[in-house]
């Protein structure tokens, strides 16, 4: 399993093939799910604020930056033209520096981290 840091960009990838003939190949809809160790979902599609890429035939990309630590869990799932999932785990290990228990801002700004400032910038 791969491991982590918090506040790394991440980026999750997947390879659809053709049951037949294991050429890549784009399913119609492709989408990716995340379960963060609180078990929180969350959906990333093509369309979204952090949208998923198609940089070649049957790849797709997504990069994300969790903070919080311990075991996370994506699910890719593709349907129409290419029927598949795939599921793995990584795990984001606990930082010197950062106290990942704070509630992180959704968007640029300041906060307090152990008493010093410092400013967070959401990719």
């Amino acid at each position: 399993m791969q491991s982590y840091i918090p506040g790394n960009a991440i980026t999750l990838t997947c390879t659809f093939v053709n049951a037949t003939t294991q050429a890549p190949a784009n399913p119609t809809t492709v989408t990716l799910q995340t379960l963060d160790p609180e078990g929180v979902l969350t959906t990333y599609t093509a369309s979204g604020a952090i949208a998923i890429q198609n940089p070649s035939i049957g790849v797709f990309q997504c990069t994300i930056q969790p903070f919080l630590t311990g075991i996370w869990t994506y699910r890719w799932v593709g349907t129409g033209a290419v029927t598949a999932a795939s599921e793995k785990s990584f795990e984001i290990k606990p930082s010197l520096f950062i106290n990942t228990e704070i509630e992180l801002p959704e968007s640029i700004g300041a906060f307090a981290l152990n008493g010093q400032s410092a400013t967070f910038v959401r990719t």
